[in-house]
């Protein structure tokens, strides 16, 4: 027994010749192979050689001091067992005097006789004699696989088992501290196997504890042993928007699902980044701490790329973090600095990120700005994307639509091969095909929103938010799409909000 550890580093498995015994069956007290997992020791609670040499040491050590006990107790109550029999015959002696003295009788309570023969007396020394001469379970150990799988050592003549748990209280995300809770400890198992599936749906930390049931009656508990179970993650992180549609108020919002009997909620950022693809670049803060399931959008510091992520607190325990949510404040778009014309300047500083684009040739020709992203990317769950484009300042035309691909210098979006376009006129533009005045002229401080329904493949103009033009259908989504503006003369600025 004493060195388990050191023969399973020489040892085969007994079953299978070519596998080394690196694992110890607490039930059937013998070695095994990671092969007898699912063969002769399925179902079985096992745990490493070294694990189960350290079982083995405890409930020796367990053993030598349970002797010791016993053999004080029995001299204890063979002491009390003796005292009181002298007790008894001394008081039978002085009543049997002829001549009884009373100074004699006195020095006898006359209640000596009643509590020598009390049932209190006689079942401390019943239950003294009989439970400490039944055995503790020994080997109560969380299995590696499945998990929750509880076992413990085999007690011969034990006729079942039974296991209790309780919660405990306050738990570190370090250690398991605090006490039992009021409502203490419960009976989860009754029977006759040596293991059970302990199962922990909300949760937290918790005290496990067995004992068995003898033909004498039942024997001691085990050990505590404590075991942390996880929390279950904060589900459907999600940002919401009315409508669908980006918004500059507070009706932006993260959202996720509520958990029962949660004390709180911790949502924590990492941006703006001005690409999703940023991850790590920025280092997570709280961004949120309450009971409400939601929080305002307004409290993002700049329109951008965010990672978002949340945890709850029950039974004064923190959870783990959800998966980070990819979060766009804002459109989410910003124009693309690498494959931008020379003749268009990008605004680029912390607050913008490359959300305004402004024509800054010297000559009378188009130039047009692509957005860094297709509009795939910000396609809500409902299938749609939403953009909008404010005209800063206007001092000759101007095109805002959709493109597949960015228009050389002379074309704008909207012509043969570019898409969708809505000009500072009248006019709307499909693949090159004109649709006259059918829209209201814009110009500076409008703001033109663009709607591309991705399940219903349509596509809208709207001008502050009224709709514009016809409800452009059966649109090609085989090829990304991009938001896109084209600028025709020098001062001329637009920017996503």
């Amino acid at each position: 027994m004493a060195s388990i550890a050191s023969s399973a580093k020489l040892s085969q498995c007994s079953e299978h010749k070519d596998e080394t015994a690196t694992l110890y069956c607490m039930q059937c007290e013998s070695l095994a192979c990671a092969l007898c997992i699912s063969g002769s020791h399925k179902s079985h609670v096992v745990v490493e050689v070294d694990k189960a040499g350290e079982q083995k040491r405890a409930k020796r050590d367990r053993e030598v001091i349970e002797a010791v006990i016993d053999e004080e107790a029995d001299r204890l109550i063979q002491a009390v067992t003796r005292r009181r029999q002298e007790l008894k015959q001394r008081l039978e002696s002085l009543t049997d005097t002829q001549d009884p003295s009373t100074s004699q009788r006195d020095l006898v309570p006359s209640r000596l006789v009643s509590e020598l023969d009390s049932p209190e007396v006689l079942d401390v020394i019943a239950r003294w004699g009989q439970v400490n001469c039944l055995p503790m379970v020994q080997g109560v150990v969380f299995a590696e696989e499945p998990a929750g799988r509880l076992g413990w050592s085999r007690m011969e003549g034990a006729q079942e088992y039974e296991v209790q748990m309780a919660k405990l209280g306050v738990v570190t995300e370090e250690k398991n501290e605090g006490g039992v809770l009021d409502d203490g400890f419960r009976r989860v198992y009754l029977g006759r196997k040596e293991q059970h599936d302990l199962s922990f749906p909300d949760g937290g930390a918790f005290a496990i504890r067995v004992r068995a049931r003898f033909e004498e009656g039942w024997g001691p508990f085990s050990d505590v042993v404590k075991h942390t179970a996880e929390m279950p993650l904060i589900q459907n992180v999600a940002f919401v928007q009315d409508n669908g549609l980006p918004s500059s108020n507070n009706s932006e919002r993260v959202t996720w699902s509520a958990v029962p009997n949660a004390q709180q909620y911790e949502v924590q950022k990492a941006g703006p980044m001005e690409d999703a693809k940023d991850e790590g670049k920025s280092s997570f803060s709280q961004l949120y701490q309450g009971s409400e399931t939601s929080c305002s959008a307004r409290l993002f510091d700049n329109y951008g790329w965010y990672l978002v992520r949340v945890r709850v607190q029950r039974d004064g325990a923190w959870s783990s973090f959800s998966a980070p949510f990819v979060f766009r404040h804002g459109s989410g778009l910003v124009w693309d600095a690498k494959n931008k014309p020379k003749e268009m300047r990008l605004k680029s500083d912390k607050n913008d990120l490359n959300r305004t684009v402004r024509h800054q040739a010297k000559r009378w020709e188009w130039f047009s700005a692509l957005s860094s992203v297709p509009l795939s990317d910000i396609c809500s769950p409902a299938g749609l994307a939403v953009f909008q484009v404010r005209v800063d300042s206007c001092r000759d035309s101007m095109s805002i639509g959709v493109s597949p691909s960015l228009p050389p210098p002379g074309t704008c979006v909207g012509a043969k091969d570019y898409g969708f376009a809505f000009y500072n006129g009248t006019d709307m533009c499909r693949d090159g095909e004109f649709i006259s005045e059918c829209g209201e002229d814009y110009g500076e401080r409008d703001v033109i929103q663009v709607k591309v329904d991705f399940h219903a493949k349509t596509l809208r103009f709207l001008t502050n938010g009224v709709p514009q033009g016809p409800l452009f259908e059966n649109v090609d989504l085989s090829k990304p799409l991009y938001a896109c503006v084209s600028l025709h003369s020098s001062c001329t600025q637009v920017s996503f909000v």
